[in-house]
């Protein structure tokens, strides 16, 4: 309103139309604060706005836009009041009026803005952080769940470039679906354990006590497919690896769709 206000008193007046001009710079953080707020306004919010590094680049560019868009029209206005006083004096009162009133306005609404821009800048970074811890807890859980690496563990292997197999598997053998469910599904009782990973037969019986979730995660999945639950615990490097020391072979499956031309 007071803006709207301001426009129209300086179009009528057809003075101080540099109020006009700074009044469009005025909106130029504005672009940026909108963009924000269409971020955190998401449920959930974009990947990319929960990484520090982005958060701080948009309040940089935030910090940018505030300072030339409402800190150039102040030092002007201030500017004036040391060097202009003779051009000043020469507005009438309403045109003085519209230019002090206008000017001390808005400088008062930048201030009070100041503030309440800090206290969302924390409240993202806070986020952020929250995020990330949340993260952290739900790789750990996963890899309970698993076995598979946690975030640590994750990290001492990413650098690993090589990785190799003591007694790596035989030749691979092909096995039929129908065979492998019935023959080695749960009621399976000869003792040994076989899961289904990316459509791979492998035979774990010998890895049951070194499997760093414990032995009745995998019985837990013996006889099934254990893709999803394989991949959601984000396993390391060196247990991909591993892995392939226990392949059986690829499962034969039926196709389930037809296609006539």
């Amino acid at each position: 309103v007071v803006a709207g206000t301001g426009f129209a008193a300086v179009t009528y007046l057809r003075v101080c139309t540099g109020i006009g001009a700074f009044g469009l710079l005025f909106e130029v953080p504005v672009i940026f604060m909108n963009h924000r707020e269409f971020l955190v306004c998401v449920d959930p919010r974009p990947a990319w706005y929960c990484v520090e590094s982005n958060v701080e680049f948009l309040w940089n560019l935030i910090r940018i836009g505030f300072g030339i868009g409402r800190g150039i029209p102040t030092l002007v206005y201030l500017y004036s009041i040391l060097f202009w006083s003779d051009d000043l004096n020469t507005l009438s009162g309403a045109q003085c009026f519209t230019y002090h009133f206008m000017a001390i306005f808005f400088t008062m609404v930048n201030f009070g803005l100041n503030n309440i821009l800090g206290l969302w800048w924390k409240s993202d970074v806070t986020y952020v952080e929250k995020h990330s811890q949340r993260n952290g807890a739900d790789e750990r859980l996963r890899g309970e769940r698993f076995g598979g690496a946690g975030p640590d563990e994750e990290a001492a292997h990413s650098d690993e470039e090589e990785v190799v197999v003591e007694n790596p598997p035989e030749d691979l053998k092909e096995i039929d679906e129908e065979k492998f469910y019935k023959d080695k599904g749960a009621e399976y009782t000869n003792g040994e354990v076989w899961i289904e990973i990316d459509g791979i037969a492998y035979d774990v019986t010998g890895f049951l006590a070194m499997h760093p979730g414990g032995e009745a995660v995998l019985r837990k999945h013996v006889g099934r497919d254990a893709t999803e639950e394989f991949h959601r615990a984000r396993h390391s490097i060196r247990a991909k690896m591993l892995m392939q020391k226990f392949a059986v072979g690829p499962i034969k499956k039926r196709p389930v769709a037809f296609r006539i031309f």
